[in-house]
């Protein structure tokens, strides 16, 4: 009986730290580098999409902009708060989102007073579009040019849900209670 009864309070302790995480996470974070196989690694994007959006197919940016959010986003190195962001737009399909973007653009200048401007656009199913196009705001010479099959997507990286971490946690409570009983 004693046993049962550390069994059942073990359980409850379990059950009710998992009141302390969330199970119904609000987002899966993409991390993702655009990479050039003449400079390497030209951007990096962080993007927070929302669980809800999740298995309705294709989501884009520009349709369904409460789908996602900009978490962050480096352009040459240059962090997000060095970058005036014009427009940007990515695409992730719902249904297999550990695939990660398969279209991004973007169209930004640095806040520098020798401004640049930086033009990228990816796309997986269209490598021969894909485009890098960096040029000086104040006299309008190009600074870098770069097209085609060159550029490309890195391998995608995600941030689990709490809800996994709680998982992950209640097993291994799980083994050392086990462990300790026997």
């Amino acid at each position: 009986m004693k046993y049962l009864k550390k069994i059942l309070f073990a359980a409850s302790l379990a059950v009710a730290s998992l009141g302390f995480t969330s199970f119904s996470a609000n987002a899966v974070l993409i991390t993702q580098n655009i990479d050039s196989a003449i400079l390497g690694t030209v951007a990096q994007v962080t993007v927070d999409v929302d669980d809800a959006f999740l298995g309705n197919g294709v989501l884009d940016s520009a349709f369904s902009p409460d789908a996602f959010t900009l978490v962050d986003i480096s352009i040459i190195g240059l962090p997000s708060f060095l970058l005036n962001v014009i427009d940007l737009q990515f695409i992730v399909d719902g249904d297999n989102i550990f695939a990660g973007l398969e279209f991004f653009f973007i169209d930004a200048d640095d806040l520098f007073p020798d401004a640049w401007a930086y033009q990228i656009q990816v796309d997986s199913f269209a490598p021969a579009d894909n485009i890098i196009d960096i040029f000086d705001l104040n006299t309008f010479d190009p600074v870098y040019f770069e097209f085609g099959s060159t550029l490309s997507f890195g391998d995608a990286t995600f941030v689990p849900e709490p809800s996994t971490f709680a998982l992950f946690g209640l097993a291994l409570a799980a083994l050392g209670f086990r462990r300790r009983a026997s």
